[in-house]
């Protein structure tokens, strides 16, 4: 019987791990179909919650029942991505000399199902205070949410980076498919209450829909089965893990170079929040047409899943990511320009496209890109390089549809779109390419 080190199938970033440590790769090769089996599970209920919680369709048009202000719309992915992305740095440091990951895990998982709690009693405050007060407690709960988020990622993403060492591939394609596919189960759900109930009430079932759904992924995380890492890194303080930084990413000078790509990639989705309320407004659709964008964008992801693993074999990410940027243009233009409603279907179809690409591409990329014993530090890093951008995108859009409307938004969207074409083939995909290999 040959094993993955002799087919080639064992992942780039743990190989020379496979010769001083083949004991360490036997226990994940033993574990592997059993972590990869649970975290379907996990991928599936999560991804009905998130339906139910979609910040580029759902929120955002709640939101703007509580205020006309579409700065405070703009705030929504602003506070989302602040609080995935900026904690991810102090989470990767507390993981970072550990053997296991699991226990940490654990405590953010279920920090984030409290997120979802708070989110939920906001809704049901609606109508019973002032809808000033609420937004507030809404805010807050919305980004206690994403800061959990945040902390869960590295020892997530690390956790998998390790136990999944020859299935990578089919691992992210499944991800994005179960993340479309069980998603698609949550907007229909969306559209059922937002058709079959006034507001609030529809808003308040939709929460709780996502708050019961997400118990079962809870099970299957502590299912998970962990080898400890036989060789973790020294442990250091946070000052000092934080000054280590900057050596590490000037010996990684590509790894730097696809940061600027992604803050690029990043501010030129400063106008996808407003699409779907901009669209309800502009042709006076009704609310329920909201889970329906939800639906066909997680159905493109989903279906994208198989189609960006396939192109990412063969043609490097590098490629992904320009060919991301492109389909990033043509959604922000076909938004700003659309002449009837059902434009909008094609522009949430497309943007389902592009964030499958980023499903896939951001974790893969980072895995190739990064020491094994380093996973965890790589991931924060480029997060918390593009989380600020990601921030920075919709607050600026808020901005300009508050002063000039909305397609003064989708606008500047579509210019930023435009100018990241070649600063995206620039910085990544022209030196990505020696990482391709067929």
């Amino acid at each position: 019987m040959t094993t993955s080190q002799e087919r080639g199938a064992l992942a780039p970033d743990l190989r020379r791990l496979a010769a001083d440590h083949p004991e360490y790769i036997a226990g994940l090769e033993e574990r592997q179909r059993w972590n990869f089996g649970w975290n379907m599970l996990d991928y599936a209920s999560f991804s009905i919650t998130k339906a139910c919680l979609n910040e580029n369709t759902v929120i955002p048009y709640y939101i703007s029942q509580l205020t006309a202000n579409a700065v405070i719309i703009g705030l929504l992915p602003a506070i989302a991505w602040l609080g995935l992305y900026v904690p991810q740095i102090i989470a990767a440091w507390l993981v970072h000399s550990r053997d296991r990951y699991k226990s940490h895990i654990l405590t953010w998982a279920w920090g984030e199902r409290v997120g979802i709690l708070l989110i939920f009693a906001a809704a049901m405050c609606i109508g019973v205070f002032s809808p000033p007060l609420v937004l507030a407690f809404f805010l807050f709960a919305y980004f206690f949410f994403w800061v959990t988020a945040g902390l869960l990622i590295p020892p997530y993403q690390a956790f998998f980076a390790r136990h999944i060492p020859t299935l990578r591939p089919t691992f992210f394609g499944m991800q994005v498919f179960l993340s479309g596919a069980l998603g698609l189960l949550g907007s229909l759900a969306v559209r059922w209450r937002l058709d079959s109930a006034p507001f609030p009430g529809d808003l308040q079932s939709v929460i709780g829909i996502a708050l019961l759904i997400s118990i079962p992924s809870m099970v299957a995380i502590h299912t998970l089965r962990e080898v400890p890492y036989p060789t973790p890194p020294r442990q250091q303080t946070l000052p000092r893990y934080l000054e280590a930084v900057p050596v590490m990413l000037r010996e990684h000078p590509v790894f730097v170079r696809f940061l600027i790509g992604r803050v690029f990639i990043a501010l030129a989705k400063l106008g996808t929040p407003f699409m779907a309320v901009y669209a309800v407004s502009r042709f006076e659709l009704t609310s329920g047409v909201i889970a329906t964008y939800t639906a066909i964008m997680l159905v493109a992801q989903s279906l994208s899943g198989p189609l960006w693993t396939a192109l990412g074999r063969r043609i490097g990410w590098g490629r992904i990511w320009l060919l991301n940027v492109v389909l990033i243009s043509a959604l922000s233009a076909a938004a700003w320009l659309a002449p009837s409603p059902g434009w909008f279907y094609g522009v949430f179809a497309l943007l389902g496209l592009t964030i499958g690409a980023e499903l896939m591409g951001q974790p893969s990329t980072v895995f190739q890109l990064s020491p094994p014993e380093e996973t965890s530090r790589f991931i924060s890093l480029s997060n918390l390089v593009v989380g600020p951008s990601l921030a920075l995108g919709p607050v600026v859009g808020g901005w300009l549809a508050n002063t000039w409307g909305y397609p003064a938004a989708l606008a500047a969207g579509t210019v930023m779109a435009l100018v990241s074409i070649p600063v995206v083939y620039l910085f990544v995909t022209r030196p990505m390419r020696r990482y391709h290999t067929v």
